[in-house]
């Protein structure tokens, strides 16, 4: 059974998904480019690889803000079994204040669910990136938006189908990763 609060958070970032469905992923090594009007995060594109790609091989985040409600959402889809791995690092500056919650939530999630599927870090950094492998296709989504529900105004994207984009950030994702690794 879904929490009523992610069921909530999940029904208004569907509302997005749904604008984006005009769209739709680009194809093997094409780019879009994103200029929104309204505010959305970068999860509005992971609800619509999840819903079209059904299983998602490997995700990788590096976002400057998390919150509480795209933690449990990020749960759910690996408790489901819709996301095989997930690899995330998150701005050093989100482990303190109202964010504290934050690094004991990915430290429950690693325990739960195994190093072996889970593994993150906490790093001095701004990234707003997330990729992941899909049914062979390398998404690659590059913006301004993070991955909380408190975006607002204009937000940017670019998304693109790219093996090597994706392995490039993969690499250095990791490699902050294996340096700083939360256990």
């Amino acid at each position: 059974m879904i929490d009523p609060k992610i069921r909530k958070f999940i029904e208004s970032q569907s509302d997005r998904v749904k604008g984006f469905e005009k769209i739709g992923m680009p194809k093997k090594g094409d780019q879009i480019m994103i200029v929104s009007d309204e505010s959305f995060n970068a999860l509005t594109f992971l609800m619509y690889i999840t819903k079209n790609d059904k299983q998602i091989d490997e995700l990788i985040l590096s976002f400057y803000s998390f919150n509480m409600k795209a933690m449990e959402f990020l749960e759910m889809l690996i408790d489901q079994n819709v996301v095989k791995k997930l690899y995330f690092q998150i701005s050093d500056l989100r482990k303190y204040g109202s964010d504290a919650q934050i690094p004991r939530k990915l430290s429950n999630m690693i325990k739960k669910f195994g190093s072996d599927r889970i593994a993150g870090s906490f790093i001095n950094s701004h990234a707003k990136v997330m990729i992941c492998n899909t049914n062979n296709n390398f998404y690659v989504i590059e913006g301004s938006g993070n991955i909380s529900s408190k975006s607002t105004g204009e937000e940017q994207y670019l998304i693109e189908e790219s093996e090597p984009s994706y392995n490039f950030h993969k690499e250095w994702i990791i490699n902050n990763i294996k340096n700083q690794v939360i256990k």
